[in-house]
């Protein structure tokens, strides 16, 4: 049953995503500009 398994390394969230795009080659992803912090929104008349 995988719920009593015992493994005998403890598992890594980041090395398991790597492993599982590994055959994608080099992927990267374009930079996304930051914008300005807008202003905070009071609701005052």
């Amino acid at each position: 049953m995988a719920l009593i398994q015992n493994h005998e390394q403890p598992l890594n969230l980041a090395n398991m995503i790597e492993q599982r795009f590994a055959n994608l080659g080099d992927l990267e992803l374009p930079e996304i500009p930051k914008e300005p912090i807008r202003t905070i929104s009071t609701f005052e008349e």
